[in-house]
């Protein structure tokens, strides 16, 4: 089940109108049931899709998780984050990039789990190299907690790679270099 809501910090991927059908009054406007691969995109003028834990939740564990461990993150950065967790789901139905796609999964087993490394050194050291980033982590979660670290993201498929190029210029991310070998 998900639910439409008027919000500009969800996600802007459209979809066609054939995926949205099953469009019902209610919640807070709509809601929709919809199969898993249609949970994220755009619904007419400034409607948009989303899981009820994505408007409920507002990534409520990776907040409190870094706080826990010392990283206060702005509403911009926990954006990104929501971001970064939208088009994960997106371009995961193409390419292979994880198994974890539960949302509070993905808040605790990637961006969690990518921060943690601040727990051995502090500040973070930089520049950073991600070797076999796949999907990003454990660099650009640290990017985007540490907007002034240098990252470089070394992965060796193209597909993998072709991702990272989209997220780091959707979420506007500088001092990202990504290689392919």
């Amino acid at each position: 089940k998900v639910e439409l809501c008027r919000s500009p910090t969800l996600s802007e991927t459209p979809f066609s109108e054939s995926e949205a059908d099953g469009v019902t009054g209610g919640g807070c406007g709509f809601s929709a049931r919809l199969s898993l691969h249609n949970m994220s995109g755009r619904v007419g003028a400034g409607y948009h899709v989303t899981s009820f834990a994505i408007i409920r939740g507002r990534m409520e564990r990776l907040v409190a998780g870094a706080a826990s461990i010392g990283i206060e993150l702005t509403s911009a950065q926990v954006q990104q984050f929501q971001r970064y967790y939208e088009e994960l789901m997106i371009w995961n139905r193409r390419v292979n990039l994880t198994a974890i796609t539960e949302y509070e999964e993905v808040q605790v087993k990637h961006f969690l789990d990518s921060l943690s490394v601040t727990l051995a050194q502090r500040p973070v050291p930089g520049p950073l190299l991600d070797v076999g980033t796949g999907a990003g982590f454990p660099g650009l979660p640290l990017k985007i907690a540490y907007p002034e670290l240098s990252v470089t993201l070394l992965e060796s498929t193209g597909k993998k790679a072709a991702f990272l190029h989209h997220l780091v210029r959707l979420l506007g991310l500088g001092g990202v270099d990504i290689i392919v070998a």
